[in-house]
């Protein structure tokens, strides 16, 4: 066409698409979910390089080029357990990821449950600089402490008051019946059992914190 080269070929639908790109011998896919948006392939493929070795990381992009918040990785086919079991619900850059096998095209994820003997607690009015690792510490005294995470607030990358705390079901309502009104940091916090996504957790009236107490 006026002296150009044209190039046609047969479009494939997105589960083609999907299907047709390059699997790596004896490596296994694994979804990767809530990420970041500034995460990047480099930052991801280091961070799960601690349980398996990654042979290829994939994030999609929007129609503008932005992060879709999730991706996919290959990883050695004898690790995959080992990386979903090491990776799976941990903070990776200040957010509990999820690695889990990635479903076929059009099934929705099914609801995550807590594992047997675990139960997640809300932990609510906390000082703005009470850390990950203060809460441990003090849950700790009651039983084995799986995982701590305090949400932070996305523009100044401080607590948003409050956190969550994993451990066993016994621990747990222990840590409820003793720390639920006691005192941390200068404040009064409240303990209970978190309840499961979809349903609203009432937080704290006084989360805004005065200078005074920061």
């Amino acid at each position: 066409m006026e002296g150009r080269q044209l190039r046609v070929s047969r479009s494939l639908k997105k589960d083609q698409i999907r299907s047709s790109k390059r699997e790596v011998e004896g490596s296994k896919k694994l979804y990767v979910g809530n990420l970041p948006f500034t995460c990047t392939k480099e930052q991801l493929s280091e961070y799960i390089e601690e349980f398996g070795e990654v042979t290829d990381v994939f994030i999609p992009q929007d129609n503008y080029g932005k992060p879709r918040g999730f991706a996919f990785i290959a990883v050695k086919e004898e690790t995959v357990e080992a990386v979903i079991e090491g990776a799976d619900g941990k903070e990776f850059m200040g957010r509990p990821i999820a690695v889990n096998h990635p479903l076929p095209p059009g099934e929705k994820t099914a609801k995550r449950k807590e594992r047997p003997g675990r139960m997640k607690l809300y932990v609510g009015n906390l000082a703005f600089y009470t850390s990950s690792e203060t809460l441990s510490e003090v849950f700790s005294e009651f039983g084995e402490v799986f995982d701590v995470y305090i949400p932070k607030d996305i523009e100044t990358d401080r607590s948003r008051g409050f956190g969550f705390v994993s451990m066993g079901s016994e621990a747990g309502n222990a840590a409820i019946d003793t720390l639920d009104g006691c005192e941390l940091d200068g404040r009064i916090i409240s303990v209970n059992a978190a309840k499961p996504r979809g349903e609203e957790q009432k937080p704290e009236a006084d989360t805004e914190q005065d200078e005074e107490s920061i």
